[in-house]
Formats: C-alpha cells, sequence, structure tokens
C-alpha cells in the first residue's frame, strides 16, 4: 500500500489501523478502506477511552487477505444488528481480496503463479498479461 494510502488511512481510522494492512498492495486499498469505514459506522471509538471497540488483525496470503474482528464488550455497545453487521463486513472485505487486482483494483480474472519465490498474485487480465511476458522475458 502507497505510504500517503497508510497515512490517511490510519489518521482517518486510528482505533482500527492495523499495522499488517501496511503490507496490501495498492489495488485493495479501496476495499481496506471500504472495511474501516463499515467498521467505523458500526461501532465509533468511545470518547474519552484508549483502546478499539473492535480489535482487529489482517493476515495476508497468496492473492488474498483475511480480516478477523471481534468486538470488545466493555467498550460501546453491541446488538445483533451490530453483529449481523460486523459479519457482513468482514466477509465482504474477505471475499473481496480474492476479487480484486492487487495492482489496480479492478476486478481480477486469474490468479498467476511463478514458478520463482515470488508469492502467487490475484490481477485482472491487463496485469496478468503483463505479468506473464515479464516472466516469459527472464
Amino acid at each position: 500500500m502507497k505510504m500517503e494510502d497508510i497515512a490517511r488511512l490510519a489518521a482517518a481510522y486510528p482505533h482500527l489501523w492495523e499495522r499488517n494492512m501496511i503490507l496490501l498492495p495498492d489495488g485493495w486499498t479501496e476495499i481496506t478502506e471500504r472495511l474501516l469505514s463499515d467498521l467505523h459506522a458500526i461501532q465509533p471509538p468511545v470518547d474519552g477511552v484508549y483502546g478499539s471497540p473492535l480489535p482487529i488483525m489482517v493476515k495476508r496470503g497468496q492473492g488474498f487477505a483475511v480480516a478477523f474482528v471481534t468486538f470488545n464488550p466493555e467498550l460501546g455497545s453491541w446488538t445483533p444488528d451490530k453483529a449481523m453487521a460486523l459479519v457482513e463486513a468482514v466477509a465482504r472485505f474477505n471475499a473481496a481480496t480474492s476479487k480484486t487486482c492487487e495492482v489496480c483494483g479492478k476486478s481480477s480474472t486469474m490468479i498467476v503463479k511463478y514458478m520463482d519465490h515470488r508469492d502467487q498474485q490475484t490481477l485482472c487480465q491487463e496485469h496478468a498479461d503483463e505479468a506473464l511476458e515479464a516472466a516469459n522475458e527472464h
């Protein structure tokens, strides 16, 4: 993720920002921002209280990422509707990472698996073609 996006999102959502988000590719910035926005709307930070009402952890895999979010019952108020909204927001993020180009954020068409040490990538047709062409040149 680009440094300006990291700074912007960390400043906008300091109670939700998780340091592993810096490892997410540029193409997933929009879906990461949507997750943070959704979580903030579900349970905003509690004024005057340190800590997050929604602790979050993001793990990146090869061509996907998974967000794990729980709620802190001591911070904020919880209802069945908020719980369902939390599940939906996390599921939307988790599904979107495997369907979104890691480079540009467009819909992905394939997972590119490399024959060297690089992680596989979820890419749109344009970026998959570029990656495959570059691989064939070496």
